[in-house]
């Protein structure tokens, strides 16, 4: 981090990725969830790894 709270590009670019691993997480889980009624938990894992393990995994049945 720098000086004046600017995160450097690398950190941006890392901020970025995790971000999106988490919006295709939970956009595969609200999906599952409409389409199937349910997700499977081997299902979850393998998209978490597809997409590199996003920090939080938040299972709800309502859409923000």
């Amino acid at each position: 981090m720098r000086r004046n709270r600017e995160l450097n590009s690398f950190e941006k670019k890392d901020l970025a990725r995790r971000k999106y691993a988490e919006r295709q997480l939970q956009k595969y889980i609200d999906w599952s969830i409409e389409s199937k009624g349910y997700l499977r938990y081997k299902d979850l894992i393998k998209y978490s790894k597809k997409y590199g393990k996003a920090d939080t995994i938040t299972v709800s049945g309502e859409n923000p």
